[in-house]
């Protein structure tokens, strides 16, 4: 009996703590001071083993209240609440693009599988800003399941889809059309070859790749028309530029020294370079390295 007392004590302590916190929010005059203790009492709920119904309703109704479309909603708090928040976000019919800007960036922001629902919905917003949170957020869920429930069902030639690895590369065929991708990440030439070769893309840019040593994958891109370069250290053999249809360069040198940039003298389509020496000034312009 003496333990079953303790846990009632304890169970109401914890009620306590809550209501106080949610009491405090109310009182307080500083509207972050405010919704910081709202978000500290939903903290407290969430780690409760037994909740009380009345506070759990009280919680609800205050974290409501400070998610979008509030103008000043607290997006970084209202993160930590993880996936707790997500049934009380707003409809994409119900708000506009401005705010399901920042619906969209919430959930981006928590990820994992349990946003999944939500992201579908507003993936088809007809705001491009928005879509694109999604386009960039796919290694903040689960790779096949985000693929297939959420980029497979929006529209992707407006936006620049973001891929961290080959994981995600392999799903792009099961993709509407893609035509701008950005790639973070290393994948050798072999892997962009194949995973590259029945997509349509006009403009690729790859970041911190450092096993990426030559482009002859882009020969399987004849519609390519931007390229850059950012952070492949690994890159030598510039070949494959040759004869392509790129016309906007832009990339790091490294490296590579004149000889290996000699390539970008037989782009017939190149209209604008930009070739960067660490810190030294950019070069811009149609003519290749002399």
């Amino acid at each position: 009996m003496s333990e079953l007392r303790e846990l009632e004590a304890e169970l109401r302590t914890r009620f306590r703590q809550q209501a106080s916190l949610l009491a405090a929010g109310e009182a307080a005059s500083d509207r972050t001071r405010r919704e910081e203790l709202y978000v500290l009492a939903a903290r407290c709920f969430l780690n409760a083993v037994v909740v009380d119904e009345t506070v759990a309703e009280e919680v609800a109704a205050h974290v409501r209240a400070i998610l979008p479309p509030h103008p000043m909603a607290p997006e970084e708090t209202l993160v930590s609440l993880g996936p707790y928040v997500l049934p009380f976000l707003p409809g994409p019919a119900d708000v506009d693009s401005t705010t399901a800007r920042r619906v969209a960036r919430l959930i981006c922001e928590i990820g994992g599988p349990e946003t999944i629902p939500f992201a579908r919905r507003y993936a088809l917003h007809e705001s491009v800003s928005v879509r694109t949170q999604f386009a960039m957020s796919w290694s903040r869920f689960p790779t096949e399941e985000y693929a297939r429930e959420v980029l497979a069902r929006m529209p992707l030639a407006d936006t620049t889809l973001v891929v961290t690895g080959a994981d995600q590369l392999r799903h792009l065929r099961e993709l509407p059309a893609v035509e701008s991708l950005g790639l973070r990440g290393s994948c050798d030439g072999a892997q962009l070859r194949s995973f590259l070769s029945d997509v349509d893309l006009r403009d690729l840019l790859i970041v911190s790749n450092k096993t990426l040593a030559e482009l002859s994958f882009l020969r399987e891109l004849p519609r390519l028309n931007q390229l850059g370069l950012s952070g492949c250290s690994a890159l030598k053999d510039l070949s494959g530029l040759r004869e392509s249809g790129i016309e906007v360069l832009q990339m790091e040198v490294g490296r590579l020294t004149h000889a290996d940039l000699s390539p970008i003298h037989q782009m017939p389509k190149l209209s604008s370079l930009r070739l960067a020496y660490g810190d030294s000034p950019s070069i811009s312009g149609r003519s290749g390295p002399s």
